[in-house]
């Protein structure tokens, strides 16, 4: 005969193991909830998200071709990532551009016997007022293959930048450097200006030294009317340069 006991014992039993399988439920539903929520999540960011990815060939007004390759969203934020490509597939230069792809426009600066340059402009903007730009550089000195580097100046803060890596041929970017600063355009002057001194090219410690002391030629003047950079920003620009401690001078 079962003692009053033994059925509350076995109740207390099948309501323990009742429990535990619903604790073990739960755990186990919980990464079920998680993926399941974070896969809702990216669907329904994927609705508002714009992908856009692809690749162009193309042929500049003196006949070279490039492959341009790209991919971009709006996701985070709204950029491309452009990579340019020379006619055998080697990888000239890449870099971001804040909006959707569009077509680059290669436009040749400098075309001359033993140099070629395609300057591909983007400009940079402040509260929506121009304050300067990154020019991406496609070059070829004498017959060598196709190289790339990017430049940037900024009327803002009075600086410019030269943006290289070690595979470069130092002695052809100056020789880029040097051309286009020829061309007596105040945007060279100030996205070259540092790299040059530093080199320690004479021809643009002269020029600098005359802008600091407010000596323009005509010819300047008139080649730089309708610049962003004013003759006060490039004489402002030259003295900074000019003060800048070099060599541990």
């Amino acid at each position: 005969m079962k003692k009053i006991g033994e059925k509350s014992d076995v109740v207390n039993k099948k309501s323990k193991i009742i429990i535990v399988l619903l604790i073990l439920l739960f755990i186990l539903a919980i990464p079920v909830i998680y993926f399941y929520a974070v896969a809702e999540f990216f669907h329904y960011l994927g609705e508002g998200m714009d992908i856009r990815e692809g690749e162009e060939i193309v042929k500049t007004s003196l006949g070279d071709e490039f492959l341009v390759d790209y991919i971009g969203g709006n996701f985070p934020d709204l950029s491309t990532n452009i990579a340019i490509y020379d006619e055998h597939n080697n990888r000239l230069i890449m870099y971001i551009l804040e909006d959707y792809y569009e077509t680059p426009e290669f436009n040749a600066v400098i075309n001359v016997k033993d140099l070629r340059v395609y300057q591909i402009e983007l400009i940079n903007k402040f509260n929506d007022s121009i304050i300067g730009a990154s020019d991406i550089l496609i070059y070829k000195v004498e017959n060598k293959a196709f190289d790339g580097i990017s430049v940037r100046y900024s009327i803002r803060d009075l600086t410019g930048y030269v943006y290289y890596e070690e595979k470069h041929d130092m002695a052809d970017v100056i020789t880029v450097a040097k051309t286009l600063v020829e061309k007596k355009e105040w945007e060279w002057i100030m996205a070259f200006g540092d790299f040059l001194v530093e080199a320690g090219d004479d021809e643009i410690l002269n020029i600098l030294q005359r802008y600091a002391g407010g000596d323009f030629t005509e010819e300047e003047l008139k080649i730089n009317k309708d610049s962003i950079i004013t003759t006060r920003h490039i004489q402002d620009f030259a003295i900074r340069v000019l003060a800048e401690p070099r060599n541990g001078k």
